[in-house]
This record gives C-alpha cells, structure tokens and sequence, in this order.
C-alpha cells in the first residue's frame, strides 16, 4: 500500500515502506560501547526495565553480570570480529555506482539493547547504509535518494514501537540480576510467509500484512521468540508525519503492528489468551492489541485507493493511445533508436499519474538554453514517479487476488 489520492513526489515514502524487503532490514548493531550515552532523554523513557535489587549473590558476593555468548548481526549470522582489535567488523559505507547525490553515514543509536553485549543498543543504517542494501537486492524501482531520510526515519520509528510492545510482554515475566534485562538478540524477516494468525485474519476479510518479523529476545539466558505482523491502513496514509523523534507513537497512522510472542510454549499460549487480555482490561499495561477483524474505514479506505488506480489506468490508455502505438509501431520496424517514442509514451502517462513532476520535465525541455544535467534529471524522476505507480498497481492487484500460502 501507498500513499492515497493520484501519485506525487511524497509516495516514495510509502511505497519503500511497505515493500517487503526493505521492512527487513532493521535494526543494525552498534559498533561503540558510547552509542548510549547518546540517546535522547525521549528515548530513555522506553529503555528496557532496570533491576532493583542488589547484583549480589546469595553470599553477598558481586554477581557477574549475565552476557549472552553470541553476538548476531542483522541477518541473524554471528558477527565476525575483527583479529586487530577485538571489535565486530564495522558495516562498509561506499557510495554506490548508480548513486546520484551524497547520502549521510552518521547512524542513530537506538534504545533496543542489544543481546551478547554489555550495554551496547542496536544501531540504526544510515542513509549511505540503506541505500546500499537497496542497491544490493536491486530494489531501487521507484526509490530516490531524497526520500531516504524520510523513509529511515519512519523505519526507526517503527522498530522502537515494536520494543515497546515487546516490552509491554516482557513485563508479565520480570527477571532480575546483572544484566539480565530483556535484550534483543537477533532478528529475521518473513515477508512472504504469513504467520497463522496472519492467515486466519485474511479468512475473514482483512487484508494482508506487507511484512513480518521473528524478533528473539534473551530473558536472562532463556530466548523468547515474538512475531511481529505489520499491515498498512490506507485510512491513516493523510494523517501520516515525519517523526519528531524515535519514541514519536503519533506520526505515522498507517503502519499498524501485531506484536505478540510466538506459541512456542505453554506460558506463551496463556499470556496471549487470558493474562494479557486481563492486564489490558484491567489498564494495567499499555500493551496496544490489534483488533482480529478489520476496521470499516481501513476497507473502505483500500477500496478508494483501488478505484482510483484504475480511474488512473483507464486515463493513461484513453490519453496516451496514439503515443502508445507509435512506440509499437517503432519497435516492429526494427528501428535501431526507438527514444523519442518512448519519452513522449513516459512524458504522456506522467501527465497523468504525476502532473507536476511531468510538466518539471516540459520546463527543462523548453529552457532556453538547454540544461542537460537539469532536464536529465527532470526525466529521472519522472521515470521514478511512473515506476512508483507501476509497484501500486501491482500491489493493487494483490490485494484483489491476494497471493495463496
């Protein structure tokens, strides 16, 4: 899902958000011990619980603080360390060939501790960092190094309401000691395998999550795995904001998430089924559940959004036919250069999908003098906006005959 109304410069955001495996690729380790002391006092207020009893053993003796062995990266591998200095091997941030403008890599601390570590966070990409797993996967369609800030900043957001659900379950088993505060371990995306709660929700009318997680967590030596479902509601996309700042729950209104612990237990099927739900009813958490059945306004939301693609879609083939068949008709002549039939085809559906941006590119064409680099790119984003409105649709589809498991 992205952003409603006819696309515009903005939908990048959405559209990157809710593509599967960008979703993925968060959050990333901190590669300085310092990283926490960075945090800011609106971060601090979700740091995991603190022990309030002493970190002596039974016999009055220091207790040794608890660490996990292991060390994970982002997908889940140990993290190899460097011979030199002992430290976990710091994540390459090279500018990328296809790279158009210089991206930021300074890294934003997050307030998730990271598992294996003493008192290290998880620290989040940098734009730099991003766009490369971007360009590693080859999912830069539709993705403008402008919109990455944005993007990372909801990303951010995102994790951070997630630990803070996580939280909210981890509270119904406290455990004390030295360093035995729940800290996240390691992590795995799954956006295309649907979770069972997932799928039953679908039985029933809802519509799908656009990603998942397995999040597990050290409890004091014992691993904890959540599921973490995310579902985008077309509704909230008008009241969506850049975040203020990591802890912002306000911002973003069309991400929702389904943070619970898997039922690899006994314990974990009763805190979903009866102590959470009593604990929420009574207000004694703030634990936020995702209702099963979809909310009327979400559906009638993604119905809009549905008929507008196509509203757009019968506009683009009633004003862009004649374009359309030269270009055909180019390409069955065995043409060698078929480029001018092809801008007028992309400048012509541009006119639709994106007005503003295509009639950017008539001003570059029509400058006097020519500015190359400047109409260059004017065509760039406009190839962008219609590669944006390429992935909605598809996602349009999707949701009309959504995928089977």
């Amino acid at each position: 899902g992205t952003q409603g109304k006819n696309l515009n410069d903005n939908t990048a955001t959405s559209t990157v958000l809710a593509n599967p495996t960008v979703g993925s690729g968060c959050p990333l380790k901190s590669d300085e011990a310092s990283t926490t002391t960075a945090m800011s006092k609106s971060v601090a207020s979700s740091c995991p619980m603190k022990t309030t009893k002493s970190n002596n053993d039974h016999n009055g003796n220091p207790e040794t603080p608890y660490k996990n062995p292991l060390v994970y990266n982002v997908y889940s591998q140990v993290i190899p360390v460097d011979a030199a200095n002992k430290m976990p091997v710091k994540a390459e941030q090279n500018v990328s060939p296809e790279q158009r403008i210089e991206l930021s890599t300074q890294r934003q601390p997050s307030s998730i501790p990271k598992g294996g570590t003493t008192n290290d966070t998880w620290t989040y990409p940098s734009a730099q960092m991003f766009w490369n797993a971007l360009s590693r996967k080859n999912k830069l369609e539709g993705v403008s190094e402008v919109d990455v800030d944005h993007v990372i900043a909801i990303h951010n957001n995102m994790n951070e309401k997630t630990w803070a659900q996580v939280l909210e379950w981890e509270k119904l088993h406290p455990i004390t000691g030295a360093g035995r505060e729940p800290k996240l371990l390691r992590f795995q995306g799954k956006p295309d395998d649907h979770s069972p709660k997932a799928r039953a929700k679908m039985l029933f009318g809802h519509p799908a999550p656009f990603d998942r997680h397995d999040w597990i967590v050290d409890r004091g030596g014992q691993e904890v795995r959540y599921v973490i479902d995310y579902y985008h509601d077309e509704s909230g996309v008008a009241e969506d904001r850049r975040p203020s700042h990591l802890a912002d729950s306000k911002s973003i209104r069309s991400i929702l998430l389904d943070v619970r612990p898997a039922l690899d237990s006994p314990q974990a099927l009763l805190d979903r089924a009866l102590v959470m739900p009593y604990r929420v009813f009574r207000s004694a958490s703030q634990y936020q559940p995702l209702p099963f059945f979809p909310a009327k306004k979400m559906l009638d939301a993604q119905q809009q959004r549905l008929a507008a693609v196509s509203e757009q879609w019968a506009a683009i083939q009633s004003s862009c036919e004649a374009d359309k068949n030269r270009m055909q008709a180019c390409i069955a002549s065995e043409k060698t250069d078929c480029g001018a039939e092809s801008v007028a085809l992309h400048r012509c559906t541009a006119g639709v999908v994106c007005p503003s941006i295509a009639k950017e590119f008539d001003a570059c064409v029509k400058a006097k003098p020519a500015d190359l680099t400047r109409t260059s790119n004017a065509y760039t984003e406009m190839i962008k906006c219609l590669e944006l409105f390429e992935i909605e649709s598809r996602a349009a589809l999707q949701i009309m005959q959504p995928k089977k498991d």
